[in-house]
Parts: C-alpha cells; structure tokens; sequence
C-alpha cells in the first residue's frame, strides 16, 4: 500500500502568500475609501437643478394667474347678469353691465355694453312714460282677448287719459265694462263711441262682449237710436 506523503509548507512561505493576497486586496480597498473620502456630502436645504426650474416655472404660472383673476372675475359677473336678464329682471342687470362696461376688462365690457343697451331698451319699453296710447291700447285689446279684465281696464283708461275722445278707445272699454257686470260705464263708454263713429252701433249689436247687455232696455235703445 502506497502512502501519499503530506507536502510540508514552510512558515516563510506562508507569511509570503499571505503578504502577496493582503497587498492584492488592499490597493481596491485603498481606492475605494479614497473616492468616498473625495466625494462631498449633498448640502441639505438646496433644491436641484430640476426642481429649480419647476419652482421658476410655476411661479410663472402663479404670475399668469394671478394677472388673470380681474378678468374671471369679471366674466362671473357678465354670466351671472346674463342670467338675470333670461329672467327679465332688467334694472339688476343693467346696474351690472353697466359697472363692467366702465371699469371691466375689454374682452368683457364690449359685450356688457351691448347687453346694457338692450336694458335701458327693455327698461324703457316697460315704464309707463315711455308708452305711448297707442301702447297702452294695444295691450289693453290684448288683455280684453284674453278675459285679464282689471288689466285690459288699466290700460285702456290710460290709453283714454292720453289721447281722449277717440271713438275705439270707448268702444273697447264699453266692452271691457259689459264683461265686468258695469252696465252704467259701459253705456256711457258705448254712447260715447256711437257719437264718434256711428258705425259703432251695428258693430255692438252683433258684439258677443255685449250679450249681458242685450236684455237692457237702454242698451237696446242705444243700438236702436245711438242715444242713451
């Protein structure tokens, strides 16, 4: 039997490889301490070159809108009077227009001037001076169709106050007073209209607004005759 003979390795030798492997290992180490050692901590409290560049841009933006907050609003203000001159309340609008067309941006006073004008148009067409009889007369036949009596009466009286003795002024409140159940006025409104235009009086003999006359004797006399 044949005996492997141990290989004797001397203490020289051993420190030798041991001095090779810690000189392979330490110059890796060496460089490797060396560049932390080199490099500089990151400062605490200063912002990157990105994060810069998004605090300018949206500072711009802050600019931007803080420049364009005169102007939203300024439109809230035109939509809301908008909206309340769709539900025809013109004197509210109108004070609203009337501020944004003065002191508002352009782009909103322009259109504020426009709908200002259709206000004092509208505002105009409604108050009683800027009526004329002939308005308040065709309103009243209007309301007289209608059956709104007390305002077709209204109106037609005021018609009457504006341009008295006109024979189809009388004739339409004769009318309007027979539906009421006034028999007294609208004989005398009748009358009235027969001597201003005697062809009044055939035109009330056949006139349905006159039936609760028909049975008076004094209505049948007025047709009859034209006095009452």
């Amino acid at each position: 039997m044949v005996t492997k003979k141990k290989r004797v390795v001397s203490r020289g030798a051993l420190r030798g490889r041991s001095s090779r492997a810690s000189r392979s290992v330490a110059p890796a180490t060496a460089r490797r301490r060396l560049s932390l050692r080199g490099r500089k901590p990151r400062p605490q409290g200063r912002l990157s070159q990105t994060r810069k560049r998004l605090k300018k841009k949206g500072s711009k933006s802050l600019a931007r809108i803080e420049v364009n907050a005169p102007l939203a609003a300024a439109v809230r203000e035109f939509e809301a009077a908008v909206l309340l001159f769709r539900k025809e309340n013109f004197s509210r609008a109108k004070e609203i227009f009337e501020k944004l067309s003065v002191s508002g941006p352009p782009e909103v006073g322009s259109r504020a001037s426009s709908y200002l004008t259709v206000c004092e148009q509208k505002l105009a067409a409604n108050s009683p001076i800027g009526r004329s009889a002939r308005d308040y007369y065709d309103i009243g036949i209007a309301q007289l169709n209608a059956r709104e009596l007390d305002n077709a009466l209204e109106n037609l009286t005021r018609a009457d106050k504006a341009t008295p003795n006109r024979e189809h002024i009388h004739y339409a409140l004769a009318a309007v007073c027979a539906l009421k159940g006034n028999a007294e006025t609208a004989l005398g409104h009748l009358a009235k209209a027969i001597e201003l235009r005697p062809a009044n009086r055939s035109m009330a003999a056949q006139d349905q607004d006159f039936q609760q006359l028909s049975s008076d004797s004094r209505f049948q006399r007025l047709i009859r005759l034209g006095v009452s």
